[in-house]
């Protein structure tokens, strides 16, 4: 009943990753997979399921049509930038054009290795997606980042993963295992550098978490397609 069209903004990730198609579509598989089975199952969240109902309800397919790239000269620098073109299609629309564009965009914060290996995880036993899960199985609620405990044993999930070229089955015809490979390698490199998993993207990287602070580390990306005075109009005062 509708097509909604996403011009999206591409940048490399914080492990050195650059965002690729596979990373828009894996959300869609996991919202399906841990949403749409049963209490009790082993790859079912009820909280997944409630936060992605209206998704599930709606979305009927997907498809992305190209990868455009512009070129932005400064000086005797050129920057380039992707954007992903991708279709969404809808039943059940909303009541206007913006609101149909909320319901399923292709879109992750985070990429889709780091998803894989959290699946992997809570498949394992090693933790859970949600707090409820955690509390009703009597296990840790994942942490990327505070937990040592957790930290090992899902640093030997990257390395296993990496040995193998491991990509989940919804991705095999967009990810070849050398490509995995990489991935979990990149993500292996960025553990050690940083202490911790949390892998995203944009002008601000996480280094340390504790009880008293969080610490962000301000980077410049020239791949971020959000550029310097992008938001400067409204900081009034400066």
């Amino acid at each position: 009943m509708a097509k909604v069209t996403y011009r999206l903004l591409a940048s490399a990730f914080h492990d050195g990753s650059e965002m690729e198609v596979a990373d828009l579509v894996y959300p869609y598989a996991l919202a399906f997979r841990w949403g749409e089975g049963k209490p009790g199952e082993a790859t079912f969240d009820p909280e997944i399921a409630a936060a992605t109902e209206p998704m599930r309800e709606r979305l009927k397919g997907v498809r992305v049509l190209r990868v455009e790239e512009t070129s932005l000269p400064i000086a005797d620098l050129t920057f380039t930038y992707r954007s992903p073109i991708v279709e969404v299609y809808l039943d059940h629309p909303g009541f206007d054009e913006e609101e149909s564009a909320l319901f399923a965009p292709p879109w992750s914060s985070a990429p889709w290795h780091v998803l894989a290996l959290l699946e992997a995880a809570v498949e394992r036993g090693i933790g859970t997606f949600s707090r409820g899960e955690a509390k009703r199985r009597g296990l840790p609620w994942l942490d990327l980042v505070r937990d040592p405990a957790q930290r090992e044993k899902l640093r030997a999930l990257v390395k296993e993963f990496a040995s193998r070229g491991y990509r989940p089955a919804a991705l095999e015809a967009l990810v070849t295992a050398e490509s995995a490979k990489a991935r979990w390698e990149a993500l292996d490199k960025f553990v050690e550098a940083s202490g911790h998993l949390l892998v995203t993207n944009g002008p601000y990287r996480l280094t340390s978490s504790t009880p008293e602070a969080t610490v962000f580390e301000v980077v410049r990306d020239f791949s971020y397609p959000i550029g310097l005075g992008t938001f400067n109009a409204y900081a009034h005062p400066p």
